[in-house]
């Protein structure tokens, strides 16, 4: 069964279109989703996985993947799997150090 749902944060917007269903070697509930964000900005992805208050980065975000998370007691980015494509346009370091040259 297919659904598709759309995400906002703050400029980005994230459409997955995927499936919820038994795992094919266990008995895990597998998550199978694909992904795609255009004209979407990295700091607002960023802020969902980075420990501090700020993102590191910022510039506009394509993105385009496939995920693959099984249910479990792991922590969520042991679990999950991607592979994919993305861009990043007019990207730039919070920290100039970290811009290089």
């Amino acid at each position: 069964m297919f659904h598709i749902w759309y995400a906002k944060a703050a400029k980005a917007q994230v459409v997955a279109a995927g499936s919820v269903a038994k795992g094919t070697n266990d008995k895990r509930w597998v998550a199978l989703l694909d992904l795609t964000a255009e004209n979407g900005h990295i700091e607002d992805i960023l802020k969902s996985f980075a420990k501090k208050d700020r993102p590191p980065m910022s510039g506009e975000l394509t993105l385009t993947a496939k995920v693959e998370l099984p249910s479990g007691d792991e922590p969520f980015l042991k679990r999950v799997r991607l592979r994919g494509n993305f861009g990043i346009g007019g990207g730039k370091f919070l920290k100039p150090s970290a811009q290089g040259g």
